[in-house]
């Protein structure tokens, strides 16, 4: 009988123990759904994260620790004469918009790395404005359009501007400094140390960006090669060529590789995100008007191939679908290039 009581005593203990080990199990797994359909929805991702589920909210790519970092968007110069840039590479995402004329300027946005040094730093457009919105982060400029100053001086955005009173600030000038190789206004340039005093100085208290969504990529054809032709003018062609051996994207402008001015490093990407956006030129100076929020055609490159997409803007940031799901992008750092709709078929060849 004490045998009988024994051997009942250990299985009811078994019992128990695999209830709440499949009770635990089944508590993980709906736990783990309800963050899957979160992130495709574009939600929040819990900010506690354990061992190898950490990431970068905006590349998808493993984090040591939860990175929880606001982001900070740079207006970054690419005329002919403030080439090769530093801190491109660092950054999570680049977007690259046509802003006076036939020539671009970069939106550069760095979460997962704030960089040492970035630069050439240049003047603020209203668009560039909304579209770093979409990662709330700290806006940096040196001068402003005339829209982009009515933004800034609403006090509606957190931002740091190197040039005149702009809203609250009465710049001291300590933020961002001038190099003697290039001439104005191509030699302005900003870092980490620099942009923390100011967000220390401001006190703007600024979250963490929702993340993005990553998976495997859902390309449709091979395309290892992608051409964007900005300008014939200003020598503004841009190359995407994939490289087997890294499975990345290296930048090249008009033929020649596209290098950091201090590394001397390729500038490389997992992926490329070509916008067509409708644009208006509205003034003399060459200055534009993009509509964000009509939606329209994309083509999203990664990993060697290309799918065809259209774009919705979401909470201010351009994302890829296709019949109405949302549409990974590859994990690591993103490139979009923007271009004006009623010219995509002459700009875009792949």
């Amino acid at each position: 009988m004490k045998n009988l009581k024994s051997h009942l005593m250990w299985f009811l203990t078994l019992f128990l123990l695999l209830c709440v080990g499949c009770t635990e199990q089944t508590e993980r797994e709906e736990h783990q759904r309800k963050v899957a359909e979160l992130s495709r929805a574009g939600g929040v991702q819990p900010k506690e994260q354990k061992g190898n589920t950490d990431v970068y909210p905006l590349t998808g790519e493993p984090a040591t620790v939860v990175q929880l970092q606001p982001a900070i968007a740079l207006m970054v110069n690419n005329h002919p004469d403030a080439r090769p840039q530093t801190g491109l590479q660092e950054a999570d995402i680049v977007y690259e918009v046509l802003a006076e004329g036939s020539i671009t300027r970069f939106l550069a946005i760095f979460q997962s790395h704030y960089p040492e040094v970035v630069g050439p730093i240049r003047s603020a457009r209203d668009y560039f404005i909304t579209l770093s919105q979409g990662y709330n982060a700290l806006y940096v400029s040196y001068g402003h359009s005339p829209d982009a100053m009515s933004i800034l001086a609403s006090g509606a955005v957190p931002h740091l501007n190197g040039m005149g009173y702009v809203y609250s600030h009465a710049y001291d000038g300590s933020l961002f400094w001038r190099e003697s190789y290039a001439y104005a206004p191509h030699n302005v340039y900003t870092g980490v140390e620099k942009l923390k005093q100011g967000l220390a100085h401001y006190q703007y208290n600024l979250q963490a960006p929702e993340p993005l969504l990553f998976g495997k990529s859902q390309h449709q054809q091979q395309a290892s090669k992608v051409e964007i032709n900005y300008s014939t003018r200003y020598n503004n062609k841009v190359t995407y060529q994939f490289d087997k051996i890294s499975q990345k994207y290296t930048r090249y402008v008009n033929d020649d590789v596209a290098v950091d001015r201090d590394t001397e490093q390729p500038l490389q990407m997992s992926n490329v995100f070509v916008v067509a956006v409708p644009h208006q030129v509205i003034d003399s100076q060459g200055r534009r008007s993009l509509n964000l929020l009509q939606g329209g055609e994309g083509w999203l490159f990664s990993d060697g191939g290309v799918v065809k997409v259209l774009w919705e803007n979401r909470n201010n940031r351009l994302l890829p679908f296709k019949d109405g799901q949302p549409v990974p992008f590859a994990p690591g750092n993103t490139w979009i290039n923007i271009i004006p709709a009623h010219e995509s078929d002459q700009m875009l060849s792949f």
